[in-house]
């Protein structure tokens, strides 16, 4: 008993450990429920059948590699029972069942709302009910696909592979005791809210000597029209920003508008320059099915070479990742 304690509080002092160490960092925390079959391997086959599991996983983003890779911390308590095969003596115990826990690294490649993920880790596995009464160190390795169908909110499919040093069925045996599981997973990111703010330079007067007053020039800073990290689909808080937008184009119908989209300085510049166009077409396409002719609009992106903030603060560059319009002359 002393043994089974001293591997949980050495497997969850690991996991606090390393995701306290990652929060002293700028990232992104998460946390998520696994929830599949299970399936004996190797010698634990011998007494045990398929069943099901329940995991959860804690987890801090640590690191960004450019805009298509991240690196995390995460720990992972799960719990797996398995039917006890015919035959097998239960001595009235119905269900082979295991609890563990892991901490370990995750790396992820990223592609706007997907991620495609491996992990691993290490830490104590424990019988807690069945024909073995057993406890000791494994590992795991898991792999997994995650699609964000909503703003901070992920559903996927896992897979995971455990092995304990554990005897996988009764009687003296150095094996090991290993598994499968596999199934469907939720995640939940939390992430920064990031402040909308509206800006408008006011029109400069009218000549008061012309005969007739030229076309009001505007300059529109949509600053408000804010875009998530490695992102270009238009969020619904900025709908109402470009809303207005568009009912001041159609009051100045002999205006033609040139958008520009900007980015922050995360990403090589050849990316950053193709994410700046890809989010100034997305406002020209909503200004455009609002009912601003296309022929009054162009695009253009400048890629992350006019920040109007600093990129070293989630600030600084939440207000880069911008669209403006302006008046063409």
């Amino acid at each position: 008993m002393e043994r089974a304690w001293r591997g949980v509080f050495c497997a969850a002092a690991g996991a606090f450990v390393l995701l306290g160490a990652s929060m002293v960092q700028a990232g992104e925390p998460y946390f998520g429920v696994d929830l599949g079959a299970a399936g004996p391997t190797e010698k634990f086959r011998r007494t045990a059948d398929v069943g099901g599991s329940i995991a959860g996983h804690l987890g801090y983003r640590l690191l960004k590699l450019g805009n298509n890779f991240a690196f995390s911390l995460e720990g992972v308590p799960q719990f797996a029972g398995f039917q006890i095969k015919p035959g097998v003596s239960t001595k009235g115990r119905d269900v082979e069942s295991i609890f563990s826990i892991t901490a370990g690294p995750r790396l992820s490649l990223l592609d706007e709302n997907l991620e495609i993920y491996i992990s691993g880790g290490g830490g104590y596995y424990r019988h807690t009910t069945g024909v073995v009464d057993d406890d000791g160190g494994g590992w795991d390795i898991a792999g997994g696909i995650n699609y964000e169908c909503m703003p901070n909110h992920a559903l996927g499919f896992f897979v995971r592979r455990d092995e304990a040093k554990m005897r996988p069925f009764k009687g003296p045996t150095d094996e090991h005791t290993s598994y499968v599981t596999g199934g469907l997973s939720y995640e939940h990111r939390f992430r920064p809210a990031v402040a909308v703010v509206a800006e408008a330079a006011p029109p400069p007067p009218p000549p008061a000597a012309a005969p007739a007053a030229p076309p009001i020039k505007k300059k529109l800073v949509l600053r408000g029209v804010n875009f998530d990290y490695n992102k270009s689909n238009i969020r619904n808080d900025a709908k109402p920003i470009l809303d207005e937008a568009a009912a001041t184009l159609k009051e100045e119908s002999n205006v033609n508008i040139s958008v520009e989209g900007h980015t922050d300085s995360r990403g090589t510049d050849a990316y950053n320059q193709k994410l700046s166009e890809r989010r100034a077409k997305s406002v020209a396409d909503y200004l455009s099915a609002h009912g601003i002719a296309t022929s009054r609009l162009s695009t253009v992106g400048y890629g992350e070479s006019r920040p109007v903030a600093g990129n070293d603060s989630d600030e600084g560059r939440a207000q880069n990742r911008r669209v403006e319009l302006r008046v063409q002359e």
